[in-house]
């Protein structure tokens, strides 16, 4: 039996085992199996300009559109003084009135979004991600527009000056967006497009807010709709507005990501919290005191990043906290990891320092039958530390894959 012979729901049968090169491979053999393909080889597009979209828009059949559901999209141009955001966001708009099935939208530059990205309908959205790595200076990214596009769907931004005018001129300044009054009042929100809106947001079960300013007094007053199973505030470095949301919204969460120390008596009653994570920026000196504050939370995993040339006092705090947890407390904790990220830090004096300073923490924790592994990057190699890997005298054993 030839491949021309089988039906057609083999040939989709075969295509759907197929890594995504094997698709395109098969696609080439003639017609009638490049159509087979079609579903699988848009799936998931990647445009990494905006000259790639204006292209794609060109050259691709509008009925191929409908078998996208992943599209991660860069709004940058390859000539700098070419078309501004009304137009770069038109032609996403044409992409995405297309694309009825898509379920995940990744935008990255998205500060060169303008409010008639707000026209489109997207209703098998899941998974939205707006990034900005332009200067906020140059080409904010307005809260207002992202709240409003988030509410707009059936589940990092600058702050808008209208919603925050106790931070305009405050010292040191914090990045503010004006002029986007222009963004339309939402049938739901109304005007009230600020941060602590997405609260009211029923189907939102993720909050990452990063690099973000989070000062606003509505955290304490909007009303909670949502069930929120994790927050990330990594980034912000503001004390007092972490420990205030998560005293609003901590009650379902089961994951939590924070880079500001975090006061004992905020972090109570957080009855569903089995992960948390601590960001590279957290102030190593605070970690114990951090830490000893989710005492009574089920947490199951620990997890802390952190540069080179911290290592040796991250795990030696670490180290501090686990022997002086006490009694019944954190009897639920099954593992510690850090994740050290690779720095221009280079002293190969510190070497033995930080082996030694690793070997104590993994130690610790093989007492206490808690898994560790001190793991990243150096000169391009990862490197992974494990209380499984040691010496026949007990060593710590260093791996370079």
């Amino acid at each position: 039996m030839s491949w021309l012979s089988l039906p057609t729901e083999m040939h989709l049968a075969i295509v759907d085992v197929l890594d995504i090169d094997g698709v395109k491979a098969l696609s080439t053999v003639d017609r009638t199996t490049y159509d087979a393909c079609v579903p699988a080889l848009f799936k998931s597009v990647t445009l990494t300009t905006h000259d790639a979209l204006e292209q794609f828009l060109q050259n691709v059949p509008v009925d191929y559109c409908r078998h996208i559901q992943s599209i991660q999209i860069d709004l940058k141009r390859l000539d700098s003084n070419g078309c501004g955001r009304k137009e770069r966001t038109n032609s996403l708009v044409l992409l995405l009135q297309a694309c009825p099935r898509l379920d995940a939208l990744d935008v990255r530059n998205a500060g060169y979004l303008h409010p008639n990205i707000l026209s489109c309908a997207l209703p098998s959205l899941r998974s939205l991600v707006l990034s900005h790595w332009d200067p906020e200076e140059m080409m904010p990214l307005s809260e207002r527009l992202v709240v409003s596009l988030a509410a707009s769907l059936p589940l990092g931004a600058t702050r808008s000056a209208l919603h925050a005018p106790d931070l305009v001129g405050v010292y040191p300044p914090v990045p503010l967006v004006t002029g986007d009054n222009d963004i339309p009042v939402h049938p739901i929100l109304g005007n009230e497009l600020s941060l602590p809106s997405l609260l009211k947001l029923t189907g939102l079960r993720t909050l990452s807010i990063k690099d973000t300013h989070l000062g606003d007094a509505r955290w304490d007053t909007e009303q909670v709709c949502c069930q929120l199973e994790r927050v990330d505030l990594m980034g912000c470095c503001e004390e007092g507005w972490t420990e205030r949301i998560m005293a609003r919204v901590g009650r379902t969460v089961g994951e939590f990501g924070l880079s500001a120390p975090v006061k004992p008596a905020s972090v109570k009653g957080l009855a569903s919290l089995k992960k948390l994570r601590i960001g590279e920026y957290f102030p190593v000196d605070d970690v114990a005191e951090t830490l000893s504050g989710f005492a009574d939370s089920p947490i199951e995993r620990v997890e802390m990043k952190c540069f080179e040339e911290d290592v040796v006092d991250v795990c030696t705090e670490l180290e501090g906290w686990l022997r002086g947890k006490g009694e019944g407390f954190w009897h639920r904790l099954e593992r510690v990891d850090v994740k050290v990220l690779e720095s221009q830090y280079d002293e190969e004096e510190e070497e033995e320092k930080m082996k030694e300073a690793m070997g104590k923490l993994m130690r610790v924790c093989g007492e206490l039958r808690v898994k560790s592994r001190v793991s990243g990057q150096r000169n391009g190699k990862q490197r992974i530390f494990s209380e499984n890997m040691r010496w026949p005298d007990g060593r710590v054993r260093a791996n370079t894959v």
